[in-house]
């Protein structure tokens, strides 16, 4: 299998601003990804602001598994120290939470700031933009479904006492372990043309057969999963018309309805990364 790493050099000057700016910041709101916690966070970032005071938003809970997702928020609650909650961001509802809470640590402060300087992080494609414009009731980030849109820093007012400075989203230069590229190649953390999509449309369906068969056999209308997953990739191909011509299922084509069927939610509501312990 092949390494999966993308690290522009915006990122790193991204980084580095990030550094830079956080002497102004009061809190700072963490976006991770609901369907992988783990593979989603920036290490580098979370030692970066590990000295602020958080807020942990698990984004695209609308797409996760949502027992996994209430373990992982009992388990970041009870091993991070930070306050976690899941939103969608496209619901207004969660948008007023996120809103309060940062209200709610302006009163709380021990020092007196006439307004509190929030910082958003998280990698790309995560949906800060989107969270932000939702946040802000208007668009101020550019809003787009492949990742690193977002590529400079800009302020954003929440509320009257609430300022919001959005960030580039930034993965680091290399990946601890394999498992945490392939997780962000799946999600669409990664662009697509990076990694090898043969090799991620595979894991992808190991995952779905051992996790979720349930949901792959009602999606692609299987009485039973066939043990050689191949087949199984070229069944899926069949089903949704992926023909070359002369009758053979063009895999490629497969592999790409598989993963955008995934990043879509047409799948169901999955989560590829479950808590420790």
């Amino acid at each position: 299998m092949t390494t999966i790493n993308w690290y522009p050099g915006h990122m790193a000057k991204a980084t580095r601003e990030l550094k830079e700016q956080l002497k102004q910041i009061q809190l700072v709101i963490e976006v991770l990804d609901a369907r992988i916690p783990y593979s989603s966070q920036n290490p580098t970032v979370a030692n970066l602001i590990s000295h602020k005071p958080r807020l942990v938003l698990l984004n695209k809970k609308d797409l996760a598994d949502p027992d996994h997702t209430n373990r992982w928020i009992t388990y970041l609650n009870q091993h991070s120290g930070v306050h976690t909650i899941a939103i969608n961001s496209l619901k207004r509802s969660d948008m007023r939470s996120i809103i309060a809470y940062c209200e709610s640590q302006l009163l709380l402060s021990k020092r007196t700031y006439k307004r509190l300087n929030v910082m958003i992080v998280g990698i790309p494609n995560v949906g800060k933009s989107q969270l932000i414009n939702q946040l802000s009731g208007k668009k101020s980030a550019k809003v787009a479904n492949r990742p690193a849109v977002t590529q400079r820093q800009q302020w954003v007012m929440l509320s009257p006492t609430v300022y919001l400075l959005d960030t580039p989203g930034v993965l680091w230069p290399k990946f601890d372990s394999q498992d945490v590229g392939i997780n962000l190649a799946i999600t669409g953390a990664i662009k697509d043309h990076i990694f090898n999509r043969e090799d991620v449309a595979f894991q992808l369906l190991h995952e779905l057969v051992k996790d979720y068969p349930t949901l792959l056999k009602n999606r692609f209308k299987l009485t039973q999963l066939p043990e050689d997953q191949v087949e199984l990739m070229r069944y899926i191909g069949k089903q949704r018309g992926c023909i070359e011509r002369g009758g053979g299922v063009d895999l490629e084509k497969t592999y790409h309805v598989l993963l955008h069927e995934y990043r879509s939610g047409k799948l169901g509501t999955i989560t590829l990364e479950k808590q420790p312990g």
